[in-house]
């Protein structure tokens, strides 16, 4: 089947823009590993990530663009969209997404500061309440305890007898 030269041109800048958003797809993930994955497996697990959601995302561009056909200048375009994005916009947007991701861990930060600041007040509260009807029942308290305790010995002795009562003989 014939493909016009406009409709190439049109293959070839799709492609150009899906090699970009490849580009800025992989920034995204080099910015956030550098913040949260830290260990070999979860680098190694992202890189996976990555590659398929990349694999995906070209597969369904190319089935979009150009029907599944995969052409030299689609390759061109993908490549050449991502060289010049990495030449051009990888710094910039680099550095956005350190911004937008520090603005986001001290704003979650600022929220957990005022959570457990509340919790930590609302604990102080509730011990103190607490506390203050330990010490006011506590002279109760040990009075039923020492009153519990020779009351406990009578009804053990009464348990005993009554026992002896109906012991088969």
């Amino acid at each position: 089947m014939e493909v016009s030269i406009s409709g190439q041109l049109s293959v070839f800048f799709y492609m150009l823009l899906g090699g970009a958003a490849s580009g800025m797809l992989s920034d995204l993930f080099y910015t956030l590993r550098s913040y949260w994955m830290h260990r070999r497996w979860s680098i190694g697990l992202a890189d996976l990530l990555l590659w398929v959601l990349l694999a995906a995302g070209i597969f369904a561009l190319n089935l979009y663009v150009n029907n599944g056909e995969l052409r030299w200048h689609a390759l061109l375009g993908l490549l050449l969209g991502a060289v010049l994005y990495f030449l051009t916009l990888s710094a910039i947007v680099r550095w956005i997404l350190h911004w937008i991701f520090k603005v986001f861990v001290k704003i979650v930060r600022f929220i957990l500061k005022i959570v457990l600041t509340t919790a930590a007040f609302l604990y102080k509260i509730i011990q103190g309440i607490f506390r203050f009807f330990a010490r006011l029942f506590a002279p109760a308290g040990r009075l039923a305890k020492r009153c519990g305790k020779t009351m406990g010995e009578k009804v053990r002795r009464e348990f005993l007898k009554t026992r002896l009562v109906f012991r088969k003989k």
